[in-house]
């Protein structure tokens, strides 16, 4: 399958939707998409109840379901995560060494 500028945009937009459908402030995001590849920079941010309730490993349930769910996507070839205080290892997330600190 030969990979769009529009079948990019349409995706790049149903990302953008299911992030905000999770309430993800997607202007604290940058997210592109390019041949099928969506990558998503920047600092994962929560908006309305969500903003206050959210503890780590709530944190860490709710990126799997939405990594998982992302990658359900039609014509999504894979997700790249550049979050600023969170990172995938493998199949894991983790709070990177900066949020850490900033727990303790």
């Amino acid at each position: 399958m030969e990979y769009t500028r529009k079948m990019d945009w349409q995706l790049n937009n149903a990302v953008k939707t299911e992030l905000v459908k999770r309430w993800v402030d997607t202007q604290k995001l940058r997210i592109t998409t390019s041949k099928g590849y969506v990558e998503i920079k920047g600092e994962l941010v929560f908006t309305g109840k969500l903003a206050t309730d959210m503890d780590r490993a709530a944190i860490i349930s709710f990126l799997k379901t939405l990594d998982m769910m992302l990658k359900g996507l039609p014509n999504l070839r894979g997700v790249k995560w550049k979050l600023d205080a969170w990172q995938k290892v493998g199949v894991r997330w983790e709070p990177t060494a900066g949020h850490k600190k900033a727990e303790e």
